[in-house]
């Protein structure tokens, strides 16, 4: 029996001396650690400093908004340590003209951001300094965009109650205005700009006012298209043709300013204007 007690007397010892150490071994780790962190925390030379963007598009936006949306100061520097990514993409996020953003730190006092703004797809005419995605959501033009020619929507909402940000609850006067910009891209073929659409009055309680504008551009000469809400392909199609044949008829081809409304089935009527007189909506 002796012999048996002393051995596993020594096995206890040994599990209480492992346990001790390893037990320190860990507690002085994590205080070694804590250290380590507080001294990166308060150390100079890991302050945020600079800010790198990456951004696959022309439209790249200043350091300066960068640094501001993050909360970041030149007077009250950042640690990269502190600074959390997660709350910092968040931020950006929360202004509407980004899509997607990620953050990553790069010691000694860097951040990377990389970001995609939404792509504008038109001007959204109802409102002062608003671009529309084909998602339908509103964010703001400028400063952050300089697109050129891009078409303007008249979707007939209302003045109060949006903000950027916004998607639109009722797409379907927005994706017809899509549609019929890319099918008039597509049958495009004499370099028309596509000014405006304006698709305000297809809500109209009375049919006679149910209808489509289309503004288009061409060698300083503007032409209006009144379209009804059916069969307006056709119509596209139909002026396509007129212009076509009238310019093989004279180089001059229209005067400055025409009106062609094809508003009823089978029928168009043309109505051509000289200098700066206003074409009737």
């Amino acid at each position: 029996m002796d012999e048996n007690r002393l051995p596993f007397a020594k096995a206890v010892i040994w599990i209480l001396v492992s346990t001790l150490l390893i037990s320190g071994t860990s507690l002085m780790g994590w205080l070694y650690f804590l250290q380590l962190k507080n001294k990166r925390f308060h150390d100079d030379q890991y302050k945020i400093t600079s800010i790198i963007q990456n951004l696959h598009q022309e439209d790249a936006l200043t350091t300066t908004f960068l640094a501001e949306k993050l909360d970041l100061s030149v007077d009250n520097p950042i640690n990269l340590y502190q600074f959390n990514v997660k709350e910092g993409e968040k931020k950006l996020l929360n202004e509407s003209i980004f899509k997607r953003v990620n953050i990553k730190k790069i010691l000694p006092g860097t951040l990377y951001v990389n970001y995609e703004l939404r792509k504008p797809m038109a001007i959204l005419g109802d409102f002062s300094n608003t671009l529309i995605d084909s998602k339908g959501v509103l964010f703001p033009f400028q400063p952050f965009f300089s697109v050129n020619q891009l078409s303007v929507f008249y979707l007939g909402l209302e003045k109060s109650g949006w903000k950027w940000g916004d998607r639109l609850s009722q797409m379907q006067h927005f994706d017809l205005g899509k549609k019929i910009l890319n099918d008039f891209k597509k049958m495009n073929l004499f370099g028309f700009i596509v000014e405006s659409i304006d698709l305000s009055q297809l809500a109209s309680e009375s049919d006679g006012k149910r209808e489509i504008i289309l503004k288009l551009k061409i060698d300083g000469k503007s032409f209006y298209l009144r379209l009804g809400l059916n069969q307006w392909e056709l119509a596209i199609t139909n002026f396509l043709t007129l212009y076509e044949w009238k310019f093989n008829q004279s180089k001059m081809g229209f005067k400055n300013q025409t009106l062609f409304d094809f508003r009823i089935p089978h029928l168009g009527f043309i109505q051509e204007k000289e200098g700066n007189q206003a074409v009737p909506a």
